[in-house]
């Protein structure tokens, strides 16, 4: 390895209570790697309670993530980051093996990752039932299985104890095939038994006919034991070690012809946040292309009124925007809200009027929460929404624009209580695209609830925003191409210039209903009385392109921005320390701000500080604890964006 070219790479998980060495000794994988040209990483596991042997030890938070609080999933993907950023790794041929528990490890994050892993190899040890009930990656993924008939410790034929039911090793196969497509019944073969003396035999399983040339077979190591086929020497009670295949020649093989496929689609992973009171949720997609090693946009987006994230994906189709646009992509849901038409449904305190729900708070939280947790670029984070989603995104640009780069549309006009009381402190970039026969915000504007709610029209609302951002009085009124005649409808765009490096932009969709430009309707066609969907423009792809365009400007910063880490004076003291560990802060202006505890593994121990603080010098003290002595890192947070970390060495009580 010179680093000259992508290398593939192998994650290879231990076994319980055992380390990375050993399952480097048993597996014997390095010299296949030196002559196939593979990195091979050896992950090590932390404390885990076993349920079969009622005992602790090094492992992996498998079955469902019941047996510690470590994130193991979460470890992997970013020491394969950390990996990236420091090797040349090819991103389509990231595989994953393990031998034993470790071999339930490889289960849990093919299942789970299967954007990220191209294959998996699993050794000695079958998936339980809850795993297999969770397991439902969205294309096939190829896996090689290795078993003994006479293993003690995990039985060929599966076992049940301590609440879990694990199938057979057979079963397992069978389950992976059927994922795949495969042919129901393998195809058997013997394998030549080269080795007399090792006291086993090989049977080979292969699974014909699998989708997108994906692969599924399996070894059955006839009285073999827990143990790896081809490697290194085990303690006599753990069974006969077979010598008539090398396990780790044929994983490497079978990853060489099974990398991830280029058409992977990314993920949609489930979220939940804890704001104040309210339990949030939200759907997070992820690009298959995502691998942490830069910084990348997020875009959130808000569904509209009675609908929810998972509905909303299916009307804007951003997904596949994303994909191409290499984005992250967040789906808000919404609580109940007393909507002035309608009454109690789902939507957006988008006034601050029609709920106490605090969703600026949620907004600023969850950006807070996906940006430790993927690699976010903090001067990229837009919004977009639909209908009453898209009425949020006034309050976000007026209340939010420290961390909200930009804000666009579809559907939805500014209150004009809320326009009252707007004071954006700096430029805000904004765009709406909007039907010229919405039976909800018509174009001469909408009142409410006896005038308790007045709507501006929609040239009104961007030319409020064009105001705000310095532009000039008369947009440029440019008419679209009539791309798709059939549509019953055409674009005209009206665009604000000499804005103060920001564009304002109004797309009228002459004859456009309340409807998503060249989006969809869930379970069908769009109904008839919400009007015609203008096909001559894409409504998702034009706001990325807005997006991609207007970043967060760099007036925000250190305005009203994220601080720079050098406004933000920050010491710790004593280091090392006992007995009481003193940080002090000094804040230029009043801001929001956490300072945390994290271990080595980038995992937050605990909360030291978190609220707002005013401008001027704070001190924050900790006493120590329940906290094993060791070495950690201080991390400030301020607005939501870390600043700066130190490490500090704590020696105990």
């Amino acid at each position: 390895y010179d680093g000259t070219q992508e290398w593939p790479l192998v994650v290879s998980y231990h076994g319980f209570n055992v380390g990375a060495q050993f399952q480097a000794d048993i597996s014997q994988m390095d010299s296949v790697a030196n002559a196939r040209h593979f990195l091979v990483v050896y992950p090590q596991g932390l404390q885990v309670a076993n349920p079969f042997t009622g005992t602790s030890g090094q492992g992996w938070n498998v079955l469902g993530g019941t047996l510690s609080s470590n994130d193991d999933i979460r470890f992997t993907l970013e020491m394969i980051d950390q990996l990236s950023a420091d090797y040349a790794i090819d991103q389509q041929r990231v595989h994953v093996t393990g031998w034993s528990m470790g071999a339930s490890m490889t289960y849990e994050i093919a299942c789970a990752r299967y954007d990220r892993i191209a294959s998996l190899a699993a050794l000695a040890n079958q998936m339980d039932n809850g795993t297999i009930q969770s397991c439902t990656p969205t294309r096939p993924v190829s896996m090689l299985q290795f078993h003994g008939t006479g293993d003690p410790i995990v039985p060929y034929d599966g076992v049940s104890g301590a609440g879990l039911v694990f199938e057979s090793a057979d079963q397992t196969a069978a389950y992976w095939a059927s994922l795949a497509g495969c042919s129901a019944e393998p195809v058997e073969s013997g394998e030549p038994d080269l080795v007399a003396t090792d006291s086993s035999t090989v049977t080979r399983f292969l699974y014909e006919g699998c989708d997108s040339d994906t692969e599924v077979g399996f070894y059955r190591i006839n009285e073999g034991g827990h143990s790896w086929p081809g490697g290194g020497a085990l303690p006599a009670f753990l069974g006969h070690v077979n010598q008539d295949i090398d396990a780790s020649a044929l994983i490497l093989e079978f990853f060489e012809r099974n990398p991830l496929p280029e058409s992977t689609p990314g993920v949609f992973h489930e979220g939940s946040l804890q704001v104040g009171d309210s339990l949030r949720t939200y759907l997070l997609y992820v690009p298959a292309t995502y691998n942490g090693s830069e910084e990348w946009p997020l875009v959130l987006n808000y569904h509209g009124y009675t609908l929810d994230g998972d509905l909303q994906k299916d009307i804007d189709l951003m997904a596949s925007v994303a994909d191409d646009q290499r984005v992250l992509l967040a789906y808000l849901d919404g609580l109940i809200v007393d909507d002035p038409l309608d009454g109690p449904d789902t939507g957006w305190n988008f006034d601050g009027r029609v709920s106490v729900n605090d969703d600026v708070r949620f907004t600023r939280e969850l950006i807070e929460a996906l940006s430790s947790q993927y690699n976010v670029d903090p001067t990229r984070v837009h919004a977009t929404g639909y209908s009453m989603g898209s009425q949020m995104l006034w309050k976000l640009a007026c209340d939010l624009s420290d961390r909200i780069a930009s804000v666009a549309g579809v559907g939805g006009p500014i209150d004009e209580a809320y326009r009252a009381t707007c004071e954006p402190p700096r430029p805000i970039a904004a765009m709406l695209i909007h039907g010229t026969e919405d039976l909800f915000w018509p174009p001469e504007g909408a009142e409410w609830k006896n005038g308790e709610y007045i709507f501006l029209d929609p040239q009104e609302t961007i030319a409020f925003w064009a105001d705000k951002n310095g532009c000039a009085s008369e947009p440029i009124v440019t008419d679209i191409e009539d791309a798709v005649s059939d549509d019953s409808s055409t674009v005209r765009l009206y665009d604000y210039p000499d804005c103060d490096g920001v564009e304002t932009k109004y797309y009228n969709v002459l004859n456009g209903g309340h409807t998503w430009p060249s989006g969809s309707f869930p379970g069908g066609e769009w109904p008839d009385f919400l009007g015609f969907v203008n096909q001559d423009i894409d409504a998702s792809a034009e706001i990325f392109a807005f997006f991609a365009r207007n970043p967060m400007p760099d007036v925000a910063t250190g305005v009203i921005g994220q601080p720079l880490q050098s406004e933000v004076d920050f010491a710790l003291f004593p280091n090392p320390f006992a007995r009481r560990l003193t940080i002090d802060l000094n804040l230029p202006v009043t801001r929001e701000v956490a300072v945390a505890l994290y271990n080595v593994l980038g995992q937050k121990v605990l909360d030291l500080e978190r609220g707002m603080l005013s401008a001027g010098a704070h001190r924050v003290s900790w006493d120590g604890g329940d906290v094993p002595a060791g070495v950690y890192f201080v991390r400030v947070t301020v607005d939501g964006a870390p600043i700066a970390a130190k490490s500090v060495v704590y020696l105990g009580q």
